[in-house]
C-alpha cells in the first residue's frame, strides 16, 4: 500500500508542477491557456495586418494570384472608382479660350452609338497632357516648330438610368456649349 501511496503522491506532483504548483489555479490563469490565448491574440493580428483595404470602393484589376511574390512600393493592383463616372478630353490648347468648369457637354461613346450621355465640365488640367508624361519632350537642338498642345479636360457624366454600362478606355466624342456665338465662332467644340 505504500507503493501505492507513493505512485498516487508522484502522480499528483506531476499534476501540480503542470499547474504551476498551485492546483487551484483559475482554467484561464494556466499557463498552457495562457500561452494558447497569445497564440491567438498573434494570429488574429497577423490576419488583421494580411487584410488590404481599399482607399474607396471600386473595380480591381491587375488582381495578384496565390503564389505570387510582391515588391514593396510597387503598386499590387488598380481600382478603378465606380462611383462617379467621367471623360477624360484633351482639347487643343487654342479651344480652351472659352471653356470653364460647369458648362454643359453632350458626350457620345463609339460603343453605343444610339445613346447620349449628357455631363458638365468639371476641371481644365493645370498642364498640358506632355509635361505630366514620364520624359517629357525637350527640344534642345535649337529646332523651334511650334506645336499646338493637348490639355486633359474632365468632364463629369451626369446621372442617366437606364444608361448602357461604360468601360474605362472607350472611345467618346464630347460637344461642349460654349454659349451665345463671339463674331464667326463655333457655338460648340468637339474632340
Amino acid at each position: 500500500m505504500h507503493g501505492l501511496s507513493l505512485i498516487i503522491r508522484g502522480q499528483m506532483h506531476e499534476t501540480a508542477i503542470r499547474l504551476s504548483g498551485n492546483p487551484d489555479l483559475a482554467v484561464n490563469d494556466h499557463p498552457e491557456v495562457r500561452a494558447a490565448a497569445a497564440d491567438l491574440q498573434r494570429a488574429e493580428l497577423d490576419l488583421d495586418r494580411a487584410r488590404l483595404l481599399a482607399p474607396r470602393a471600386g473595380i480591381v484589376s491587375r488582381v495578384p494570384h496565390v503564389g505570387d511574390h510582391l515588391t514593396a512600393g510597387v503598386p499590387a493592383l488598380a481600382i478603378v472608382d465606380d462611383s462617379r463616372e467621367w471623360v477624360e478630353a484633351n482639347f487643343k490648347e487654342t479651344d480652351l479660350t472659352r471653356m470653364h468648369p460647369g458648362q454643359p457637354v453632350e458626350i457620345d461613346i463609339d460603343t453605343y452609338p444610339d445613346h447620349q450621355w449628357r455631363g458638365h465640365i468639371e476641371s481644365i488640367a493645370q498642364a498640358t497632357g506632355a509635361e505630366f508624361a514620364l520624359l517629357p519632350p525637350q527640344n534642345a537642338s535649337g529646332n523651334w516648330v511650334k506645336v499646338v498642345q493637348r490639355i486633359p479636360v474632365r468632364i463629369a457624366i451626369d446621372a442617366d438610368e437606364g444608361a448602357p454600362a461604360l468601360r474605362v478606355g472607350m472611345s467618346a466624342n464630347v460637344r461642349v456649349d460654349l454659349g451665345p456665338r463671339e463674331k464667326d465662332g463655333a457655338a460648340s467644340q468637339s474632340r
